[in-house]
């Protein structure tokens, strides 16, 4: 396995966190199984983008996180020291300066709500009462959106509010680029 070392990632990589329990993180994780993805798979539960590295402080990199009650900047390797993580990227990339684009454009949704009644509905048998917010977001679909915005046709065209978390892992999209628990 290879060491974690934050010179092997790039803004625009993705972070996918296993799930470690949780009301919401079980529910996903169960939901993704049920359509068709391994248990591999299905047990990441959580993706984000990376943003940028700090030249004042190389030990920081941060990324969008995309959760209740709105997203927000985190410095990865601190906020999820200790957790599995796997770290991904989009496999058709043709630069390093495009795929900067995909991290600015996910950079675009600090601040917004979370997409609380969208995950609801996802989750429940609400759907069909509870409908997901346009203009909000829920953690993959920032990462897909951010992906498509730069690579039109990412994901096979898949439609944001319509992927779920296990979408970044899969090979046909994405390669892993580094996996295992982040040091502390």
């Amino acid at each position: 396995m290879v060491k974690f070392n934050l010179d092997l990632f790039r803004p625009g990589d993705g972070i996918v966190v296993k799930n470690e329990g949780g009301f919401f993180g079980n529910r996903i994780e169960k939901k993704q199984w049920k359509k068709g993805f391994t248990f591999e798979q299905a047990k990441f539960t959580h993706v984000e983008v990376m943003i940028a590295r700090e030249v004042e402080t190389p030990d920081k990199f941060w990324s969008v996180r995309v959760a209740p009650p709105k997203a927000k900047l985190v410095n990865f390797p601190e906020f999820y020291k200790g957790k599995y993580i796997k770290v991904v990227r989009y496999k058709d990339y043709d630069s390093f300066t495009r795929l900067k684009d995909v991290a600015i454009w996910a950079a675009t949704h600090v601040n917004v709500p979370y997409d609380i009644p969208g995950i609801l509905s996802f989750l429940s048998f609400l759907r069909g009462w509870i409908k997901q917010h346009t203009s909000w977001w829920f953690c993959v679909e920032s990462y897909i959106f951010a992906h498509q915005k730069i690579y039109p046709g990412a994901f096979g065209n898949l439609k944001p509010e319509k992927s779920m978390p296990a979408h970044a892992l899969l090979p046909e999209y994405t390669y892993v680029i580094w996996e295992g628990v982040i040091p502390g």
